[in-house]
């Protein structure tokens, strides 16, 4: 009997570590894709593409620290080719945010990464009649 409850002990142990990584994994993918949204809107915010991009860089990590989300590395990727598309026409800005986790203290379970990468993507449109700096 008591091994068969050492075995079943360790069983459970090894369900809660799994169940807490999952849980985790969707509180930061949840936590990246409001940061997306945040870094977009930023962006969309500014008439120029460099500040566009500096902006949306400086929301994704506001946005992520803000969610308590400790990412090893964050990456922003903007997409400013719509400060291009002339006054009066539909423009949009893409920003992609991606934040690497350390699984570190769960690597040893069967099935987890030391790090797993988390990218969201979100678009926000450009004020169709606000002076833009054409990106050269």
């Amino acid at each position: 009997m008591t091994i068969e409850t050492a075995i079943l002990g360790l069983v459970l142990l090894l369900l809660i570590l799994l169940a807490v990584a999952a849980g985790r994994t969707v509180l930061a993918a949840n936590a990246v894709a409001d940061a997306a949204h945040d870094a977009a809107r930023a962006a969309s915010l500014q008439t120029d593409p460099a500040k566009a991009r500096a902006e949306a860089d400086r929301a994704a990590h506001r946005s992520l620290s803000g969610n308590g989300l400790q990412c090893e590395d964050i990456a922003t990727v903007v997409d400013t080719s719509g400060y291009a598309v002339p006054l009066g026409q539909p423009a949009q800005v893409r920003v992609q945010v991606a934040c690497t986790m350390s699984y570190a203290k769960l690597a040893a379970l069967p099935g987890i990464t030391a790090t797993k990468t988390l990218k969201s993507e979100f678009t926000s449109p450009l004020d169709r009649f606000r002076t833009r700096t054409v990106p050269s």
